[in-house]
């Protein structure tokens, strides 16, 4: 189950503690309910591949998250009808203890929509 806040943000915020960073590439295969694949990059390290379906909910819902193979993540890429998302993704950590997730999205036309949310 997660609860969490989303928030609109104008980019990576300077006063709090960088904990993590990473390049995500996320593809939908469905929306309701959400079914969706990720592949995480991290500056260090080797990539990590899931497939995640999230129930019904706004604030509150369930997400059951899967690891899956670099092969199987390139197999669900194919039955994408729209291109992967592309995501410079950084975590912060919040003077209460909780983690700021934080996300530039790239749009076409070089646009760009940042949010930030916190998971309860």
């Amino acid at each position: 189950m997660e609860i969490e806040r989303k928030f609109l943000i104008s980019g990576f915020p300077e006063q709090f503690p960088e904990v993590r960073r990473a390049i995500l590439e996320q593809g939908y295969l469905a929306v309701d309910p959400v079914v969706r694949i990720r592949k995480t990059t991290p500056n260090e390290g080797d990539a990590s591949y899931k497939l995640c379906f999230k129930g019904e909910g706004t604030l509150v819902r369930q997400e059951t998250e899967l690891a899956i193979s670099a092969q199987v993540f390139q197999e669900l890429c194919a039955l994408l009808k729209k291109p992967l998302l592309r995501k410079a993704f950084r975590t912060y950590l919040l003077p209460d203890g909780h983690t700021l997730e934080c996300n530039c999205v790239f749009l076409p036309g070089n646009q760009v929509f940042w949010y930030a949310e916190v998971e309860f």
